[in-house]
C-alpha cells in the first residue's frame, strides 16, 4: 500500500508542477477527498461507544480516507507530516479497540470448546473487559480529533491546534 501512495504522491506532483492542470481536475479530486470525509464523519455520528462495531466501521471508513489524503499531500499544505502522524495515532486508537474486541471474543470461542479448563477465565475474561473500556474511553475523549483532519483544514497551511476543542457523540 505504501508503494501505491508514493506512486499516487508523485504523480501529484507531476500534476501539480505542470501549469497546464486543469483546475476541475483539481476539483474533482477536491470532491472526492470532501465525501470521503463525510462517509468518515457520518459514521463518527453514528459511534456508540458501548459498541465496537461502530467504531470499526468509522476507522475502516477513516482509513480509506487518511490513504487518500496522504496520496493527495503535494496537493495539501495542512497535511504536514505531523498531521498524517496524528492520523495514523488516531487510527491506531481505534484499531486498537478492535483488537481488544477481536481477542475476548476468539478467547470466549476457545473456551466455549471446553477441551481445556482455565481456572483463571473470569479474570483473563475480567482483563479484557477493562483493557476494552480503557481503550474506548481514552478514544471518546479524543475522537472530536476527527475534525481536525477535514479536508478544509487540510487544505490550508498548517496551524497549532485550538485548545479545548471537542466534539460528542450524538
Amino acid at each position: 500500500m505504501e508503494k501505491t501512495v508514493t506512486a499516487i504522491g508523485k504523480e501529484f506532483r507531476r500534476l501539480r508542477a505542470d501549469q497546464d492542470q486543469e483546475p476541475k481536475e483539481s476539483g474533482l479530486v477536491m470532491a472526492t477527498l470532501e465525501a470521503s470525509f463525510e462517509s468518515v464523519a457520518a459514521r463518527f455520528r453514528a459511534i456508540d461507544p458501548s459498541n465496537p462495531a461502530t467504531i470499526h466501521r468509522t476507522r475502516v471508513a477513516f482509513k480509506k480516507f487518511r490513504y487518500m489524503a496522504e496520496a493527495l499531500q503535494p496537493m495539501l499544505p495542512g497535511a504536514t507530516s505531523r498531521v498524517t502522524g496524528q492520523m495514523r495515532d488516531y487510527q491506531a486508537r481505534m484499531g486498537e479497540i478492535q483488537d481488544a474486541t477481536v481477542l475476548r471474543a476468539t478467547l470466549g470461542k476457545y473456551l466455549a470448546k471446553g477441551k481445556e479448563p482455565m481456572p483463571d477465565a473470569a479474570l483473563i475474561r475480567a482483563e479484557l473487559e477493562r483493557r476494552k473500556a480503557a481503550l474506548t474511553a481514552a478514544f471518546v475523549n479524543k475522537a472530536g480529533e476527527l475534525f481536525s483532519f477535514a479536508p478544509s483544514k487540510l487544505r490550508t497551511p498548517a496551524r497549532r491546534p485550538r485548545r479545548g476543542a471537542s466534539h460528542s457523540f450524538r
